[in-house]
C-alpha cells in the first residue's frame, strides 16, 4: 500500500469549481502557497509550501451565494499581505529538499537569541513568542531548523517537545526518529519539568509523541520501520497503532494488545488520524478496533 499524498495543492478543478492559487514569500525568506477553491457553497482552502510534503486544509461552507464573496475576500486579504496570485493553469514551485537547517531570511545572530531563549525558558507559550517573534508564520520553520542543527534538544525538555509537535508537519522522519530514539521514557522527560503524569494518546505515548510518529511516518514510512527498534518498548508499543491506522499489518498478538487498550479508553485522548483509500479521516474507537482487525496478520513478514 502507497501512501497518499495529501491534501495535495495543484489537484485539477472538477467541473463548476473556481480555483484561484496565490504564492507569497513569508519575511522569513521562505515561500508559501495558497489554494482556495470554491464548489458550490464549500470554500476549500489548502496552505501548504514547495518544501512540504503534506499541506493544511480547512473548509467553509456558506449560502452558495454568498461563498463567491467570501472566495474574493480571502484572496483580496492574501494579496494585501504581498501574496502574488497566479495564472489559472500555473502550477505552484516544488523543492525537492524539504528540510530547512538554516532558516532564510533569518540573522544568524537572531536564531541564536532565539535558540539560547528556548533553551532558557520554563513554558512553551513563552518559547512560542519568542519564536514568532523572530520568524512570524514561519516559527515552525525556525524551530525545526534549529532542531536540525542541534541547537536546541527537544528530547531532553518535555515543553520543547510538545512545541515541536505543533509544528509536526514541517518535521521529517530521519529528525523525528533521531529524536525519538534517545528518549528512555516520557514519564521521566515529564517529570523534568515537574509534571507527575501525562495522558496516553498511543500505547507508551503521549499526544506530542503520537503527532510526531504519525508524521514521521507518513513522511518516510521505510525510514521509521527500519528504527523502530532503537524506540524504547513503550514507543514501539505505540508505533504498531500507526502502522494499523496506515493500513499496514499487525502481528495478531500485538494487534489484540492495542484493542484492549483501545477498548478501555472509549473516548481517545486525541482523534486518531488514519488513511481511508485517498484521504485522511478522524476514526472513533469502534472504527479503530475495525480497522485493527482488519490488518491483523498472524505473523510479521
Amino acid at each position: 500500500m502507497s501512501l497518499p499524498d495529501h491534501p495535495r495543492i495543484g489537484q485539477p478543478p472538477a467541473e463548476g469549481d473556481v480555483v484561484r492559487r496565490l504564492l507569497h514569500a513569508e519575511r522569513s525568506g521562505a515561500l508559501r502557497t495558497y489554494e482556495l477553491r470554491l464548489r458550490g457553497g464549500t470554500v476549500t482552502t489548502t496552505v501548504g509550501r514547495p518544501e512540504r510534503k503534506f499541506a493544511i486544509r480547512t473548509q467553509t461552507t456558506l449560502v452558495p451565494a454568498t461563498a463567491a464573496a467570501h472566495l474574493d475576500r480571502q484572496v483580496a486579504v492574501l494579496r494585501a499581505k504581498g501574496a502574488r496570485l497566479l495564472a489559472d493553469d500555473a502550477e505552484f514551485p516544488v523543492a525537492a529538499d524539504r528540510r530547512f537547517k538554516v532558516l532564510p531570511g533569518i540573522e544568524p545572530e537572531v536564531a541564536s537569541e532565539v535558540a539560547r531563549n528556548l533553551r532558557a525558558h520554563r513554558r512553551k507559550f513563552a518559547m512560542l513568542d519568542k519564536l514568532q517573534w523572530a520568524a512570524g508564520d514561519d516559527w515552525d520553520l525556525l524551530m525545526w531548523s534549529l532542531v536540525r542543527a542541534g541547537r536546541v534538544q527537544p528530547h531532553r525538555d518535555v515543553e520543547l517537545w510538545m512545541l515541536l509537535a505543533d509544528a509536526a508537519l514541517e518535521g521529517d522522519a530521519i529528525t523525528v526518529m533521531d529524536l525519538a530514539s534517545r528518549i528512555a521514557s516520557l514519564a521521566e522527560l515529564y517529570r523534568g519539568r515537574g509534571y507527575d503524569e501525562f495522558a496516553e494518546a498511543l500505547p507508551g505515548c503521549d499526544a506530542a509523541t503520537e503527532r510526531l510518529l504519525w508524521s514521521a511516518y507518513l513522511d518516510d514510512r521505510a525510514h521509521v520501520n527500519a528504527r523502530a527498534l532503537e524506540l524504547s518498548p513503550a514507543l514501539q508499543r505505540g508505533l504498531w497503532l500507526i502502522r494499523a491506522r496506515a493500513g499496514d499489518p499487525v502481528p495478531e498478538a500485538i494487534a489484540d494488545e492495542l484493542a484492549t487498550w483501545l477498548r478501555a479508553r472509549p473516548r481517545p485522548f486525541t482523534p486518531l488520524e488514519a488513511i481511508d483509500g485517498d484521504a485522511f479521516v478522524r476514526l472513533d474507537v469502534p472504527e479503530l478496533l475495525r480497522r485493527i482487525d482488519a490488518v491483523k496478520c498472524a505473523t510479521l513478514e
